[in-house]
């Protein structure tokens, strides 16, 4: 019996070698038929679909919206990323800009602070602008600069890193000087231009 079915089984797969396109062939027209058939039956009983579509959904929204907000939670951060760099592909943005374009905690917490200060309706992250502000009002011509501590090189709060101190020193001090002229580019414009750093922004959130 054993020796029946080991021949049984060789013989299948060199039929199946043989014969191997014409199976594919069968296959896909019967695929395709059952897609045809399924289209056919839906087109037929289209509203039967939609109500049962309804009711399911009205018993599952509430698993739905957890789902949704659960997934937006996890991948949150690669959302905005992919969203930034959509935008910059657009404009054609450097790397360093690109960054700028991410909104950090700090800066989205900053809005009702920056508002207060400047006494107008601010837009996160204008597009067309010199240098790119973190807020800023293109009818008043305000323009607001967030500076990280750290990146800016704050008096108060700044350390310099223990390694590649000479790399960190060339970075922060291109950044100083790139923020230098672009408020020269914008104040020759007719610009209000304001630099809020970040520790009065934590100070106030702390309270």
């Amino acid at each position: 019996m054993k020796k029946n079915k080991k021949a049984l089984a060789e013989y299948k797969h060199q039929w199946y070698i043989k014969n191997k396109k014409h199976v594919q062939k069968l296959r896909r027209k019967n695929q395709a038929r059952s897609t045809r058939l399924a289209k056919i039956w839906r087109k037929k009983n289209i509203n039967w679909y939609r109500k049962r579509k309804r009711i399911w959904y009205s018993k599952n929204k509430g698993k739905i919206k957890e789902q949704k907000q659960q997934w937006y939670a996890k991948n949150r951060n690669r959302i905005q990323n992919q969203r930034t760099e959509e935008y910059a592909k657009k404009m054609g943005m450097t790397m360093s800009e690109k960054r700028r374009m991410s909104a950090s905690s700090i800066e989205m917490f900053a809005r009702a602070f920056v508002t207060s200060l400047v006494g107008c309706r601010l837009v996160h992250h204008p597009r067309f602008i010199v240098g790119h502000p973190d807020y800023a009002n293109k009818c008043k011509k305000v323009a607001v600069f967030i500076q990280g501590c750290f990146w800016h090189g704050c008096r108060k709060h700044y350390c310099f890193p223990k390694t590649r101190t000479d790399f960190w020193v060339r970075t922060i001090m291109n950044t100083q000087l790139r923020g230098i002229e672009v408020t020269k580019r914008l104040q020759k414009d007719g610009w209000k231009v304001k630099h809020v750093w970040e520790h009065t922004i934590k100070g106030v959130m702390n309270g």
